[in-house]
């Protein structure tokens, strides 16, 4: 994500969960009441059911995956 990058803009809700693993930078994660901040070399699984959105957390790039975890 480059700087500013995420969203979207409006946080959004679904029914699978995604796990995202940054490996280089800082990401946050916005929930309704709560931020989150994800670390280089930490991984953090996001809610969907939550209302959320993930940001950028730094004046540079930061590099992450994210998988999304269905639930079957």
């Amino acid at each position: 994500m480059e700087l500013n990058g995420g969203g979207p803009e409006e946080k959004h809700s679904h029914p699978h969960n995604h796990l995202f693993i940054v490996t280089s930078g800082e990401a946050r994660v916005e929930y309704e009441d709560e931020t989150v901040i994800i670390h280089e070399n930490e991984a953090f699984v996001v809610e969907g059911s939550r209302p959320h959105a993930v940001w950028n957390n730094l004046d540079g790039r930061t590099v992450m995956i994210g998988i999304t975890l269905s639930r079957k």
